[in-house]
């Protein structure tokens, strides 16, 4: 122990030199190890590379058959492309206008693309906004719609009960019959059942609660005057209508399915009442924007907002043209989808009240009718405030409206739908250098000129060279006549 205790500096040294020693040689041959197993790495990396440049080159057989997949490819994709243009053509029509020539020929007419000499001898315009007004009335019938009752037929009803009661009827009569939803007894007077009994007929003689006060209806009266760009609006204007009505009929049709013919009424349908449908004057603008921006229209104190504003700028569209502005909202953040060249996007909001429970049915069938996507929904108690809307009327009352038992709310569903440019604005042949007689262009000039502006990155090569050089015969409709047509 006297020698550890004298010498222990000697030792502690010694022991850490072979402890250094020790961890020396462990670093060693990991460092080695290491070492080696990259240089065999690289070795096989120098391997490989010989062997591909002791080839004769690469294999024509996979190169080919690479070749063929990207051509099928290519080819697979031109024709969905051209499947999703002909599903436009197929659901979208133009008017078709029935007019009588000078020489006293029936002819039937297209109304796009627009011939201007054929109009104007034609007479075409008046005879476009008279059938805009009746195709609006054809597709509102296809609905079967009822109305609420006049006060004509409220007080026919209530002389009736008051003649029955007055001879003393009326002890088990009327106690199923509801206004508004609420129950009342047989005990009621004569104007409640008379009021009742009015409403229920109503409901009773269609199967949905609409009229043209509820469309967005854009001539309510034939006219000479229109520009081929309002023409153009109205014809968009009705391919959205039918889409949203189709949509209406489809799911009201599945709600029926089962019941016998005299049930199919308002009080069993999926979709009760149509209060009203507002479509977008504009299409949507370019994504990346060439006019003004959300937040600068927020900042110039003289925009004046309104209930449509996402939806559209509130200057005049010819001025905008001029400036070269495009017109339309900006995109909705869901989609983030603007016009381009290769889709137009227009908006709408439908107002309805419908069976709670057929909600999703209903708006899977706006998804299948064409290019749509519901960017909102809201819903309400029907029981809450009035339902306010362009489909409402003036003095028109909540409880003039009987919608059944089953829960119902009232919806307002925002909306957007793509118009595919290689049918709208036409498809240009570039081997014959003219446009293509399968999809010639559809929308009018100055439409064009009116939606986009001059340089709007939504413009294809062959859309700016229709909009120069300016045309004249399109700025202005020839003057009114004095009277009538």
């Amino acid at each position: 122990m006297r020698f550890l205790r004298e010498n222990i500096f000697l030792i502690g040294t010694a022991a850490a030199c072979v402890a250094i020693g020790a961890l020396l040689a462990l670093s060693y041959f990991s460092a080695s190890g290491k070492l080696d197993a990259a240089i065999r790495e690289r070795e096989r990396l120098s391997k490989t590379l010989d062997d591909f440049a002791g080839r004769k080159g690469a294999n024509e057989a996979m190169i080919s058959w690479a070749k063929r997949r990207v051509e099928r490819v290519e080819r697979d994709g031109q024709r969905v492309r051209r499947e999703c243009v002909n599903w436009n053509r197929r659901n979208y029509s133009v008017l078709k206008l029935d007019v009588t020539d000078s020489s006293g020929v029936r002819r039937r007419i297209d109304a796009f693309p627009i011939d201007e000499q054929q109009y104007e001898e034609l007479s075409l315009r008046y005879f476009f906004t008279q059938q805009y007004q009746e195709e609006l009335k054809r597709l509102l019938a296809e609905t079967n719609p009822t109305s609420t009752p006049t006060q004509m037929e409220i007080g026919a009803q209530v002389a009736q009960w008051q003649k029955y009661l007055e001879a003393g009827g009326g002890a088990e009569e009327g106690r199923e019959l509801y206004t508004g939803g609420a129950k009342r007894g047989a005990a009621g007077d004569a104007q409640a059942r008379g009021k009742q009994t009015a409403v229920l007929n109503r409901a009773r003689e269609g199967m949905i609660y609409a009229d043209l006060a509820a469309l967005d209806n854009i001539y309510p009266m034939p006219t000479k005057n229109a520009t081929f760009a309002d023409l153009w609006r109205a014809q968009v204007n009705l391919w959205v209508t039918q889409d949203l009505l189709s949509a209406i009929n489809e799911t009201n049709r599945q709600a029926f399915a089962t019941l016998p013919e005299d049930e199919r009424t308002v009080i069993n349908a999926a979709v009760k009442r149509l209060t009203s449908l507002q479509i977008a004057e504009n299409y949507i603008r370019p994504a990346a924007g060439d006019g003004p921006s959300a937040s600068e229209i927020e900042e110039d104190e003289e925009y004046e907002e309104s209930n449509f504003d996402m939806y559209m700028i509130p200057d005049a569209p010819e001025e905008m043209a001029e400036r070269g502005e495009p017109l339309g909202g900006e995109p909705h953040p869901l989609t983030g989808r603007g016009s381009t060249g290769e889709y137009d996007v227009i908006r709408y909001e439908l107002e309805v009240v419908i069976s709670l429970s057929q909600l999703m049915a209903f708006e899977r069938r706006v998804l299948a009718q064409n290019y749509h996507t519901i960017l909102d929904v809201q819903w309400r108690s029907i029981h809450g405030p009035a339902v306010t809307g362009s489909g409402r009327r003036s003095g028109e009352k909540d409880d003039l409206f009987y919608y059944g038992t089953a829960p119902v709310v009232a919806v307002t569903l925002k909306g957007e739908v793509l118009f595919l440019t290689p049918w709208a604005r036409g498809t240009w042949d570039e081997q014959a250098e003219e446009w293509s007689n399968e999809f010639p262009p559809l929308i009018p000039t100055q439409a064009l000129r009116q939606q986009f502006g001059l340089g709007s990155s939504a413009l294809r090569p062959e859309d700016k060279k229709r909009l120069e050089p300016l045309p004249e015969r399109e700025t202005a409709p020839p003057p009114p006549p004095a009277f009538g047509f």
